[in-house]
C-alpha cells in the first residue's frame, strides 16, 4: 500500500484572494477611496471591500467589507460575489455565519464559469459544510474549474482521481493534473507530485526530482515539504 497518506493534502482551506493587478487605487488613502466608492465607482468599492477585509489602512472590519462587496455583487462582479461568499460563511463581528446565503452565493457565480466559486464549492461538497457530503459532486465541481487552469481545482481533482473519491481511480490522469497545477505554481500540488515520483506511482521513480519539487514546494510555504524533505534524507541521502 501505498505511504501516500503521510505526505499528500488537500488544502480545506479556501483558495486566498486573486492576485491583484498593479492598481492606481493602491496609492491612494482609504478616506479618497470611499468618495471614489460612495460615487459609484466600482473599481474603488472593491479596494474599500478589500481594505475592511484585510485591515489596509484601517482596522479589519468583516462586517464593513462583506457590505462593500454586497454593493459590488450586486452590480453584476462575480469576484466581489465570491469574496461576500467566503465572510458569510465563516460569519465575523456583526455578521451572523449563513452557510445557506453562502452556497446560493457561490452556486449563483459558479454557474456563471467564476473558478474560485466552482473551486470553494467543490470543497463544501468534499467536507459537507452546508450541503451534505458528495464527493461525485465535489469532483464535478473540481473539474470545472479545473478547466479553467484553477490551481486549487487542478490540485484537488487530482488527489480524488488518485484516490478513487467521487472518480473512478486513475494514477496516470492524477500525475496530469497536479503537473497542470505545478505549472501554475501551487505549491500543494509539487509535495503530491514529488511523493509520486518519491513512491513510483504512476511514474518512474526519481528521488532526484521528488526532492526538487518538495524544495521548491517549502519555498512556497508548504510547511510539510520541509519535513518530507528531511525524512527523504534519512531514508535516502543525497549523493
Amino acid at each position: 500500500m501505498l505511504r501516500l497518506a503521510l505526505v499528500i493534502f488537500v488544502i480545506l482551506a479556501g483558495s486566498g484572494l486573486s492576485a491583484a493587478q498593479e492598481d492606481p487605487l493602491v496609492s491612494l488613502p482609504l478616506s479618497k477611496k470611499i468618495s471614489l466608492a460612495k460615487a459609484g465607482d466600482e473599481e474603488a468599492m472593491m479596494a474599500v471591500a478589500e481594505a475592511y477585509e484585510l485591515g489596509r489602512d484601517t482596522a479589519p472590519d468583516l462586517a464593513l467589507a462583506a457590505r462593500w462587496y454586497r454593493d459590488v455583487a450586486l452590480k453584476g462582479n462575480l469576484e466581489a460575489q465570491y469574496r461576500l461568499a467566503k465572510i458569510v460563511r465563516a460569519g465575523a463581528k456583526g455578521l451572523r455565519k449563513d452557510l445557506t446565503s453562502a452556497i446560493t452565493l457561490l452556486t449563483d457565480a459558479a454557474s456563471k464559469k467564476h473558478p474560485a466559486s466552482q473551486y470553494e464549492l467543490g470543497l463544501m461538497h468534499e467536507q459537507g459544510q452546508g450541503v451534505p457530503k458528495d464527493e461525485a459532486k465535489a469532483a464535478d465541481w473540481y473539474a470545472k474549474a479545473a478547466e479553467q487552469g484553477h490551481a486549487g481545482g487542478l490540485r484537488n481533482l487530482g488527489l480524488m482521481t488518485l484516490y478513487g473519491r467521487g472518480r473512478k481511480t486513475d494514477v496516470k490522469r492524477a500525475v496530469d493534473l497536479f503537473q497542470q497545477a505545478v505549472a501554475a505554481d501551487d505549491g500543494w500540488a509539487m509535495n503530491n507530485l514529488a511523493a509520486l515520483y518519491e513512491q513510483g506511482w504512476g511514474v518512474k521513480p526519481d528521488l532526484v526530482k521528488a526532492r526538487e519539487l518538495y524544495a521548491k514546494a517549502a519555498a512556497l510555504g508548504v510547511a510539510v515539504a520541509e519535513t518530507n524533505i528531511r525524512r527523504l534524507s534519512k531514508t535516502a541521502p543525497s549523493p
